[in-house]
């Protein structure tokens, strides 16, 4: 059962898709569910949302806690409702009470290869994993990874050492388009790290949904600059455009809301003009050796734009489209002396 609204959220029927894009969720199953997880209603809530993507975590798997290969039985759920062939592609995360217990990987478009890693062990806290899907949407090949950090009452310092590994390994796909989902166990400033090159779904622009707390619980279903308990997210490529957005309640199948997006890939002349549109970077702000460089790299983009393709593929638009952003995140803040203070500060901090 998908309730009817959440605040100003109407949720009772998925969004009307728009062409060319691919809806990609992640879902907590909740594995201390007192009735265990019901692979059927999950299935339901799935086909119901329409999803082409949907990464799950907290997975049992033929453990003491619950004796059924509980993403199979989703998998099947789902081939029975629909005329689609899905593949659902399980990782372990660890030996649990003589099974197993990981995440979980769910696709209804075709998949060109999957992979899977752990997170290296930093002391005090559990393995960790991650998993990835390629698939095509509209010509290009987009990465889509799925992942369960650590829980920051066991280490917060190895939740932030997962993020940290998390974003390199992201930085280091070969494929130009990047998604990763899951619960973070993190929120606010913890995912700072991402946002260099990434764009969060949840968090964007301030605005956090809460994503953890049973149906009536915790204000579960708001938004607003409180991240507290906002800690699933759908984490895309700034070469990606977040089209929708959508917090699903659904009646009580877990402790955490589903959460989707709506994606589309842009092109690499729009992401490239985007990128230049929003370069309003005042001189005075910055050093002047790292304004130089990113005077360069802004200089050269709007060169490249002025004789620029709109294929789907352009390496060399890409190129220009990196290097303009990797010198807008180098830019380096001018400081200047207080003589009041004593002390170094920078100019943005002095600003009224």
């Amino acid at each position: 059962v998908i309730s009817e609204s959440i605040g100003n959220l109407t949720v009772g029927n998925p969004d009307e898709r728009v062409a060319d894009t691919l809806r990609v969720g992640t879902f907590n199953l909740w594995v201390e569910n007192p009735s265990h997880p019901n692979t059927d209603g999950i299935a339901g809530l799935i086909n119901r949302v329409e999803l082409d993507y949907v990464g799950v975590q907290e997975v049992d798997k033929n453990n003491g806690r619950d004796n059924r290969d509980v993403l199979g039985l989703i998998e099947t759920a789902l081939d029975a409702a629909s005329e689609t062939d899905y593949l659902s592609v399980y990782r372990k995360t660890f030996d649990f009470n003589n099974g197993e217990y990981g995440i979980g990987q769910i696709s209804a478009v075709p998949v060109k290869e999957t992979s899977s890693g752990a997170y290296k062990l930093h002391g005090g806290e559990e393995t960790r994993v991650w998993q990835r899907m390629v698939v095509e949407l509209n010509g290009v090949d987009v990465a889509v990874y799925n992942t369960n950090l650590t829980y920051q009452g066991t280490s917060v310092e190895g939740n932030r050492q997962n993020i940290q590994e998390l974003v390199s390994i992201l930085d280091n796909d070969p494929c130009e388009y990047r998604i990763v989902v899951g619960d973070f166990n993190a929120s606010g400033d913890d995912m700072l790290p991402f946002t260099k090159n990434y764009d969060l779904v949840n968090g964007k622009d301030g605005q956090w949904f809460v994503t953890v707390g049973l149906y009536g619980e915790n204000g579960d279903g708001k938004t607003g600059s409180d991240s507290n308990n906002a800690i699933d997210n759908i984490i895309v490529s700034k070469n990606i455009e977040v089209v929708n957005k959508r917090l699903v309640h659904h009646g009580g199948l877990s402790d955490h809301h589903l959460l989707y997006a709506d994606i589309k890939p842009m092109t690499p002349k729009a992401y490239l003009q985007k990128l230049v549109n929003g370069c309003n970077y005042s001189a005075d702000k910055y050093t002047s050796a790292s304004y130089a460089f990113y005077q360069n790299a802004l200089t050269t983009a709007m060169e490249v734009l002025a004789s620029a393709n709109d294929d789907k593929v352009n390496t060399e638009v890409s190129e220009t489209a990196q290097a303009l952003l990797d010198a807008i995140n180098a830019l380096e803040e001018e400081s200047k002396t207080n003589f009041a203070l004593g002390k170094e500060v920078y100019v943005k901090d002095m600003e009224g």
